[in-house]
């Protein structure tokens, strides 16, 4: 179990998407970047010059993984679960954004736990 209490009810998390093959194969430019502390999001102008930013609690890279997503976001609602809490994790992809993955896990069995 988490050995740190965190006191906030919601916590938004966001994963900026890779490039996909017609993007990389037109040249395209990069037009979201996460920043150094990875809590905001970055729009660049064509020039890659920030113009706008959003602020989250943790903004994951094109790079991340799912694992590493899961263990830093989705680990506390487990903890929370286990403590008792009614928690539950709500993830959203733009339609044709080129990019699909679901996460799932192995079925157990509870009952020898």
């Amino acid at each position: 179990m988490s050995q740190k209490k965190d006191n906030q009810n919601v916590l938004v998390g966001v994963r900026i998407r890779p490039r996909n093959e017609k993007e990389i194969q037109a040249s395209m430019p990069v037009y979201f970047n996460q920043t150094v502390d990875s809590q905001s999001v970055q729009e660049l102008d064509e020039n890659g010059i920030p113009i706008k930013h959003w602020g989250f609690d943790r903004v994951f890279g094109p790079e991340s993984t799912n694992r590493e997503i899961f263990e830093t976001m989705g680990m506390k609602l487990v903890d929370g679960a286990l403590e008792g809490y009614n928690t539950v994790m709500f993830m959203y992809g733009q339609t044709s954004s080129g990019f699909c993955s679901t996460p799932r896990s192995s079925v157990i069995n509870l009952t020898n736990l």
